[in-house]
């Protein structure tokens, strides 16, 4: 999945620039985007096609799709102001701190997970510097081979529910368990964030080149559920702006 990115260019792109006071870099790898995601709500038609323009290639190809922790006694009322019906995709992230993930969603119907700049793990890891964090993917899953199936059918692919469990983040003694949040066939996993290799992707890179898995969903109707218990990047952006506004700082020394 990487490597087809790569292809496309603009996704690996690292930039030194600014823009509104933020590291293009920044916004890239820990959003996903080249834009300010608080631009446009009072933009003008030729300035909206210009930011087009300077979409990434997830933007232009993947639907960014967001599943939102809430403490468990909110996750009700959460649901009720999406007017969506409480699936078991959504409870499995309602959760009594902030471990969004997202999921990239491609019209084919193959999903890319990730963590959320916001999750904690990743705000951790980031700004309170010199504690030991590590990683570690599900141990019934040979995360060093990368591809996990083989043939155009993918029989010998592993099966994952919405509380599939993809790997154990540990930054100090906090423990954090990525659940797969979506329905389907385990097709991939990033070995680059094993030991020995770049295991600080997951949190310096969360958005492009630290992915966690991709999943194959099994049907259009699991489609349909990941979309219910997920939220647009744009309503994850308006509800934890001022998380990632914290987040996109440049990062002290």
């Amino acid at each position: 999945w990487l490597a087809a990115m790569a292809e496309k260019g603009s996704a690996l792109l690292v930039v030194e620039e600014e823009e509104d006071g933020v590291m293009v870099s920044r916004l890239l790898h820990l959003l996903g985007t080249l834009n300010s995601p608080w631009q446009g709500e009072d933009m003008d038609e030729k300035n909206k096609q210009v930011k087009k323009l300077h979409e990434s290639y997830v933007e232009r190809t993947w639907d960014k799709r967001y599943f939102l922790s809430e403490p468990k006694e909110t996750s009700s009322s959460l649901i009720e102001e999406r007017e969506v019906e409480k699936t078991d995709l959504a409870a499995s992230c309602s959760s009594s701190c902030c471990e969004d993930r997202f999921v990239y969603l491609h019209p084919n119907g193959m999903c890319v997970l990730g963590l959320a700049a916001t999750h904690d793990a990743v705000v951790q890891a980031r700004t309170r510097g010199g504690i030991p964090c590590s990683m570690a993917y599900n141990k019934k899953w040979d995360a060093a081979k990368g591809v996990q199936v083989t043939g155009k059918k993918r029989k010998d692919a592993c099966v994952t529910q919405a509380d599939t469990e993809v790997c154990v983040l540990k930054c100090g003694d906090r423990e954090f368990s990525v659940r797969c949040g979506v329905k389907g066939k385990l097709i991939e996993l990033n070995p680059r964030l094993l030991p020995g290799n770049e295991p600080d992707l997951w949190f310096d890179k969360p958005a492009t080149e630290g992915w966690l898995a991709v999943v194959q969903l099994l049907s259009k109707g699991a489609t349909k559920e990941v979309l219910a218990a997920t939220v647009s990047f744009e309503e994850f952006a308006r509800r934890r702006r001022a998380e990632l506004e914290r987040v996109l700082r440049p990062l002290p020394g």
